[in-house]
């Protein structure tokens, strides 16, 4: 079964300048196609099309996606108590 394609962010077409969405494909790749202009690119990971897009782009952001749990601060220990009088004491004799 061949791998899907992901979101990777939006930037502008390399054509027209309309924002488009970028995907990562299952081999690697980055591609988008603008419905603008109907011009389609894609970039193979290493090269400076690649480099350029991926600093250009706005990373994307899933909404569905949940964030990460966050650990509550462990509780204070609780306070050093005194040791207890002893009622026997050297101090009654």
């Amino acid at each position: 079964m061949p791998a899907t394609n992901t979101k990777a962010g939006r930037m502008p077409c390399e054509t027209c300048g309309d924002s488009v969405w970028v995907k990562t494909t299952g081999a690697g790749k980055l591609a988008y196609r603008c419905e603008g202009c109907g011009s389609g690119h894609f970039a193979e990971k290493g090269d400076r099309a690649y480099r350029k897009w991926a600093s250009t782009m706005q990373p994307y952001a899933d909404p569905e996606a949940k964030p990460a749990p966050v650990d509550p601060e462990p509780p204070a220990p609780p306070p050093a108590r005194k040791p207890a009088a002893s009622v026997f004491t050297l101090g009654a004799l």
